[in-house]
């Protein structure tokens, strides 16, 4: 008698059958983690905005924030372009003005350059202090529930940024 070593047909159906089960549980979950993690990176993007509208606040080259009022009824919008070109008007006109955003300001949830003419940053001022809000498409629209209060206090049309708002005009 000849000794056979190898697999039965069994045997390595068995063996896609357990890979395919395998497979059925781990790719969700790497999706869902990765989904998470560009979400993650989008609302630290925004967050980097305001920290460029703040130092854009600072400079105040144009004089645009000193004009606004202690008690947050009017407010100066300042677009992802206007920071990228380091003034008010988004016209850089060959002017050696500061840049206060990088040129290549990525969305990661699409992989694209944020629009740099509609995704901004409106500032309102509450005594000395300010309140700064991003408009952003989806930036109200997290997925996950450990995003939702970051985006609830970041982007114009969340909550807690209405109702700070709302009491800095009271």
């Amino acid at each position: 008698m000849k000794n056979k070593t190898g697999f039965t047909l069994v045997e390595l159906l068995g063996v896609i059958v357990l890979l395919g089960i395998i497979a059925l549980v781990a790719i969700p979950a790497i999706t869902n983690t990765a989904n998470k993690q560009k979400e993650k990176v989008y609302y630290d993007q925004l967050n980097e905005l305001i920290r460029a509208a703040q130092n854009w606040t600072t400079d105040d080259v144009e004089g645009k924030i000193a004009t606004l009022k202690k008690s947050c009824n009017n407010s100066v919008t300042v677009t992802v372009k206007q920071l990228q070109d380091g003034n008010s008007d988004g016209n850089s006109n060959g002017n050696s003005n500061v840049s206060y955003l990088a040129d290549n300001f990525t969305n990661p949830k699409t992989g694209e350059n944020f629009d740099i003419n509609a995704t901004k940053v409106t500032i309102y001022k509450q005594d000395k202090n300010y309140l700064y809000c991003v408009t952003a498409e989806e930036c109200n629209n997290s997925k996950f529930d450990e995003y939702k209060d970051i985006a609830s206090r970041i982007c114009c049309n969340g909550s807690d940024f209405t109702q700070k708002l709302n009491a800095c005009k009271a």
